[in-house]
């Protein structure tokens, strides 16, 4: 089962410092090694004028295997720190799904035609940062990789609850 690398989700910045590169560099190096997907960026925007608030993963299948299908979960909260929950749905967990076939080297597309962009996940203007919780991977062979440790997963520059812009 060595093979099973999940997904590699990359956001690509315009420029990046040395120091940050290599960190990058080393936590892929270490998350290959140990066969976990990476998660470098989660990103939302700002409620709308109804409150609604965005939620997108840039991500990159670098698995020998071709995925069935990706999940996320995430929880949104305000400014100081508090869980929050959609106003309209009454759930702070939100879970996207999408469905495959996405071969080995298959990369979301960025913007509004994600594969990974959910619309209004959560409608509460005081929403101010996403956090991801979990990524389910499921292969054409049925087997699953679940990741619920999002530290070991995520680009260490990434802020830790990233804002909505």
């Amino acid at each position: 089962m060595k093979n099973i690398v999940g997904l590699f989700i990359i956001f690509l910045f315009g420029c990046q410092t040395y120091y940050e590169r290599d960190n990058v560099a080393l936590k892929v190096k270490n998350i290959q090694t140990n066969n976990l997907p990476v998660i470098v960026n989660v990103s939302s925007n700002p409620p709308n004028s109804a409150g609604g608030v965005d939620f997108g993963v840039i991500w990159k299948n670098v698995s020998f295997k071709t995925i069935k299908y990706i999940s996320f979960s995430a929880v949104p909260y305000n400014s100081v720190g508090d869980t929050q929950s959609c106003s309209i749905r009454k759930y702070s967990l939100f879970n996207g799904q999408h469905p495959g076939p996405f071969p080995p080297g298959y990369t979301s597309p960025e913007g509004h035609g994600w594969t990974s962009h959910w619309r209004d996940a959560w409608y509460n203007s005081s929403i101010t940062c996403v956090k991801l919780q979990k990524v389910e991977v499921i292969f054409m062979d049925n087997s699953k990789v679940t990741i619920s440790d999002i530290a070991k997963i995520t680009d260490p520059n990434q802020e830790v609850c990233p804002p909505v812009y």
